[in-house]
């Protein structure tokens, strides 16, 4: 997985906007040396970023010890020097450099945060830092960071959120970080999430080149699991990367870029790289709230396929996503047959999928009356303007369920892995470790040694529902499962007090989050599987299995 010149910060930190400086701040120096030594210091950093630009580094290393020596206050020295050592470091492959720039940073990142003109491109810079770290590492080391739980690129992806949680932004820095932070994801295993931030870079600046070119390489693995579609991703891949390469990419890229693109020509037409003649997806539905249901479905990218988030043809409607191939022993019984009984368990999955995104979807449709289900309810009022109606308690079993499918994907990976946990004490948070000593677990063995970015992904989204991002969704399904959740006429209050709006919107996010781990689930077996075919080449027969027809599933 590990891909070089995927880096998208910018060669230059960004620009110090001196007019915006609140000299006040500056409690050492005098207003009047302040700004005049801030002017000197920001042509100093602009004739460095020359010479970076030029591969003159040292000229650039003499112009730095200029600013070290000269005579303002430390921290905002500091605050220029640290993005400077970090992208020298960064072109140099040189792990001191960009540590001494991370240190810097650490060293003032109190006072820092104080200063909301410059925190933007602090968290950047100190993202950047850490992003560098990662990548020299992986270098060496191809499978560093596998199924672990606290590197450099975990903290990478921590500052570059709070990066765009600041509340002054440069929309130039913002779309670095959108293109950053899916690099990042993308390093871990996370290839979806890292297509979803390359779109949000790309909705603020359609032409930025970097954004696209790596939107192309994202889209060029994500093809590698398409099965029969393929080819379409190819060519999307192909047209993403070139067109990033026409807008300007970063000349430490390009080479990585070029040579995708000439790998994508060996299996596709390159006289014929046009989809433009794809017919949007048309719905075929039978009834308005259908049609509501496929609409939402689109909008939030919530069916079950690999062309869903792409939206262009009929592919992208319904959930087809199944395991495709799998390497069976054929003198088994049907009972021990492992592809048919890991299938079971994904029908399993996708139907508890579609049923919890059913109920979420009507929860929000409200031409529909279902007010007869409340009918005749006995309800207190308790003056404390709580929500009492089938809608609501159609979202919270929504939200639930969903949450419940990890701990189901837990059971898919030990009986795929033969892990031999008792199916009884699995769940999503402890399917990863194997307990070596009293109370010491490390990572399951059996897990390591697949060395697969698929199960990296997945691991790392444990990560994020046990201490990270999703722990908030991991604290409403607690309190809806083992406690009590009140949802109000308004106001956000807690886990277990809150709007419907807020219910709604995380219920999507939960959503989204499922949807993302089946496909992460179905991309480790196509890998795994891809792997024993290759060792197998030649000595394998092919069987046949069949889906369901829609006129016989409701039998």
């Amino acid at each position: 997985m590990s891909r070089k010149g995927r880096m998208a910060q910018e060669k230059t930190p960004p620009k110090l906007d001196t007019k915006r400086k609140k000299c006040n701040k500056i409690k050492i120096i005098s207003i009047k040396v302040w700004r005049y030594k801030t002017m000197e210091l920001y042509e100093l950093h602009n004739e460095i970023c020359n010479h970076i630009d030029n591969g003159e580094f040292d000229k650039a290393m003499e112009k730095i010890a200029l600013i070290e020596a000269a005579e303002v206050d430390p921290k905002y020295k500091n605050y220029i020097l640290s993005g400077i050592y970090i992208d020298i470091g960064s072109i140099k492959h040189d792990e001191n450099l960009v540590n001494k720039g991370i240190g810097l940073i650490l060293e003032n990142l109190n006072e820092y945060e104080q200063q909301e003109n410059i925190l933007q491109s602090v968290y950047y810079n100190l993202a950047n830092g850490y992003s560098v770290l990662f990548n020299l590492k992986r270098v060496k080391n191809p499978m560093y960071g596998f199924m672990e739980a606290d590197t450099e690129a975990h903290k990478a992806i921590e500052f570059y959120k709070k990066s765009l949680e600041c509340r002054e932004k440069s929309t130039d820095i913002t779309v670095q970080t959108y293109v950053n932070l899916g690099n990042m994801f993308d390093s871990i295993g996370r290839n979806l999430e890292a297509l979803d931030y390359y779109d949000k870079a790309l909705a603020i600046n359609p032409n930025f080149g970097m954004a696209l070119a790596n939107k192309g390489l994202a889209l060029k693995y994500y093809a590698e699991i398409t099965g029969e579609h393929w080819r379409m991703y190819y060519i999307e891949a192909y047209n993403f990367i070139k067109l990033g390469l026409q807008y300007g990419v970063h000349s430490e890229a390009k080479e990585e870029f070029l040579r995708n693109l000439h790998e994508i020509k060996k299996y596709v037409n390159s006289d014929n790289i046009d989809l433009s003649d794809l017919e949007k997806p048309k719905m075929d539905t039978q009834s308005d709230f259908e049609k509501f249901l496929v609409e939402f479905c689109i909008e939030h990218k919530l069916y079950l396929n690999l062309c869903n988030f792409c939206q262009k043809c009929q592919f992208s409607l319904g959930d087809d996503i199944v395991i495709k191939n799998m390497i069976v022993n054929i003198e088994k019984s049907l009972e021990d047959d492992a592809y048919l009984k890991l299938s079971s368990f994904l029908n399993e999955i996708k139907e508890n999928y579609i049923a919890a995104r059913f109920l979420l979807v009507q929860s929000v449709y409200r031409d529909n009356d279902l007010s007869f289900v409340d009918k005749n309810v006995a309800i207190i009022d308790t003056l404390d303007y709580v929500e009492h109606n089938i809608f609501v308690q159609l979202l919270k079993f929504a939200f639930k369920n969903m949450y419940d499918i990890l701990d189901k994907v837990s059971i898919f990976l030990n009986e795929y892995l033969e892990l031999g946990k008792k199916i009884e004490h699995i769940d999503f948070n402890n399917i990863w470790y194997e307990k070596k000593e009293q109370n010491k677990f490390n990572i399951n063995n059996k897990i390591i040694k697949t060395k697969n970015y698929a199960l990296n992904a997945l691991f790392n989204i444990h990560l994020e529902f046990k201490t990270g991002e999703y722990e908030d969704l991991r604290e409403i399904r607690n309190a809806l499962t083992h406690r009590f959740l009140n949802v109000y006429w308004m106001g956000k209050y807690s886990f277990e007090n809150m709007n419907e709006e807020y219910l709604v919107d995380k219920t999507i996010q939960i959503t989204q989050i499922i949807r993302n781990v089946i496909i992460y689930l179905i991309s480790f077996v196509y890998t795994e599987e891809t792997k024993k075919e290759k060792k197998l080449k030649g000595k394998l027969v092919t069987l046949n299995a069949y889906t369901i027809p829609d006129h016989l599933k409701n039998l």
